[in-house]
């Protein structure tokens, strides 16, 4: 396939991916307890990615993307994994993958599947998925890279504040997933 052909394809992708986050997000429990980390990085991370979105259509608007096939067609794979990443998460979690940091009555610690080796799947996919769909529709690497660090700084301070919330509800056991687990991306963070 072209270059034009890989975009095409990268643009739906991503495309869908906006699309159908809502649709597979649970309905929130009516008894849930805000944290007090919640630090507004949830506004943090949906302003910055709107920023983000407008940014890239705007240079995307105006820059041919001169990237070469191959590159595209892995960017488009990177893109299936972290959307893949984000939605195996959100499936797992159910009713407890929410916007907002939050812990819901007889909320229970999961450890397993994904989530055995890394702790934030969901932010990892969202990542992937933004940062290759953002290099791909520009066809800029540097914006791609600066994409990449933005989201990475932004959902690190989201990190911080919900793994605190978490060491609070969990004591001892998620110190001990701590140990045994990787942050965001496996045999690196």
């Amino acid at each position: 396939m072209n270059s034009m052909t890989w975009l095409l394809l990268i643009v739906s992708l991503t495309t869908v991916h906006i699309a159908a986050e809502p649709v597979m997000r649970t309905k929130q429990a009516k008894n849930l307890r805000y944290s007090a980390h919640e630090n507004q990085s949830t506004l943090l991370v949906i302003g910055v990615s709107v920023v983000l979105v407008l940014l890239t259509l705007a240079i995307g608007l105006y820059a041919t993307p001169t990237l070469p096939s191959p590159l595209m067609a892995a960017l488009a794979v990177l893109i299936s994994v972290g959307v893949c990443l984000r939605y195996t998460a959100m499936a797992t979690l159910g009713q407890r993958f929410t916007r907002t940091l939050t812990v819901h009555a007889g909320h229970e610690l999961h450890t397993s599947g994904i989530y055995r080796l890394v702790r934030h799947p969901g932010y990892l996919g969202h990542i992937l998925t933004f940062s290759a769909a953002t290099t791909a529709i520009t066809g800029y690497l540097t914006f791609g890279f600066a994409v990449l660090t933005t989201l990475f700084f932004v959902y690190r301070h989201r990190m911080n504040s919900e793994e605190t919330m978490l060491l609070e509800t969990f004591g001892q056991p998620y110190l001990q997933y701590t140990a045994s687990s990787w942050r965001l991306v496996p045999y690196f963070y």
